[in-house]
């Protein structure tokens, strides 16, 4: 079944395209997996913006931008150090947006993955994947947190990615006829 535009990026095909892209290419999106920061919020975090802790960025779809830190796995935060040694300038990653999807896409059919594929599925994945985090909250709770993680201004953003998933509706098909 042909996946459509707003299926959220699974970890099968997040493999499949890192192994495609080239090395600078994984760090940019290895980073936006782990963070689901949108492109243009990653493209303008600075060398300065890397801490110890993760990294700051900041915000950009807020009436107001706000600067978050978020916190990295300890790999991805040492490759991170290697990049700001690597590029010049103060940008950690001195490309385009369209640079990115180029590479994204170039990527994508390499690894012989959806057709419509573009950066903001790594955010769609980040964000469907904090949705089934079983951390123990009740759903009001789970949906406000996944929201401060999003950096959305209003809850009806993030409620997005608590739909499931075409999988999840087959999967949940097959249990409930195994049920008879």
């Amino acid at each position: 079944m042909a996946k459509i535009d707003t299926e959220p990026l699974e970890l099968w095909e997040y493999q499949a395209i890192q192994a495609q892209l080239p090395p600078h290419w994984q760090l940019f999106y290895w980073l936006l997996w782990e963070t689901g920061l949108r492109v243009s919020e990653a493209l303008g975090i600075q060398k300065a913006d890397l801490k110890d802790a993760g990294i700051m960025a900041t915000r950009l779809k807020k009436k107001k931008p706000q600067v978050d830190l978020i916190p990295l796995p300890p790999t991805l935060l040492q490759a991170l150090y290697l990049q700001v040694q690597a590029v010049r300038g103060k940008r950690l990653f001195p490309y385009t947006r369209g640079g990115a999807w180029l590479a994204l896409k170039r990527a994508s059919e390499l690894a012989g993955v959806r057709r419509s594929m573009h950066p903001h599925l790594y955010r769609h994945g980040f964000g469907h994947r904090g949705s089934k985090l079983n951390l123990g909250l009740t759903a009001l709770e789970h949906e406000a947190l996944l929201q401060r993680l999003m950096g959305h201004s209003s809850p009806v953003s993030t409620r997005v990615y608590f739909k499931p998933t075409e999988a999840e509706v087959q999967q949940a098909w097959r249990k409930f006829h195994k049920r008879k």
